[in-house]
């Protein structure tokens, strides 16, 4: 059995944007720029806004993860504070640019599974005529239509349906 390990988290998330209690099309959230601060899950370092993404993504340590062939993504949590707001809405968004592994689709899962051309079984092809059998012309059809109408005519109907 294949141990499964769970991928590092990679991100630099910003702190916390409030809610402004609007509706789209106007900001749900909104923070001063100068107040945002993005925060490294792997250096602990500290970004402003200016310096998002180029200063994080050209780390050390972020560029062992983009030379590995991971992705940069940008994502939105929104998410219950923990702790309540006195004012304003009861939620917050968090702007995270996180860095992942691309998918791969992996082919056989697993040791002992099979491919489907090992476990259908081959089935011979199937012979419907015998080795005697010889082909029917259009004078056989013609000859058996004929043995048909007449065996038809000759039948009586046994019921009589009374009109």
């Amino acid at each position: 059995m294949q141990k499964k390990s769970k991928d590092p988290y990679i991100a630099c998330k910003s702190n916390n944007m409030y809610g402004t209690g609007m509706k789209a099309p106007i900001a749900a959230f909104q923070r001063d720029v100068t107040e945002i601060e993005f925060k490294c899950s792997v250096t602990g370092r500290k970004f402003k806004c200016s310096q998002m993404p180029m200063e994080w993504y050209k780390q050390e340590k972020i560029q062992h993860y983009v030379q590995q062939g991971w992705k940069l993504k940008k994502e939105y949590v929104i998410q219950q504070p923990y702790k309540t707001p006195k004012y304003g809405a009861d939620e917050e968004l968090i702007e995270v640019w996180r860095l992942k592994r691309p998918y791969q689709k992996r082919g056989n899962i697993g040791a002992g599974f099979k491919t489907v051309a090992e476990s259908v079984p081959a089935v011979a092809p199937q012979t419907f005529a015998p080795d005697n059998a010889k082909p029917i012309t259009q004078e056989d059809l013609e000859k058996i239509d004929r043995e048909m109408m007449s065996n038809e005519q000759d039948e009586e109907l046994d019921d009589k349906i009374p009109f």
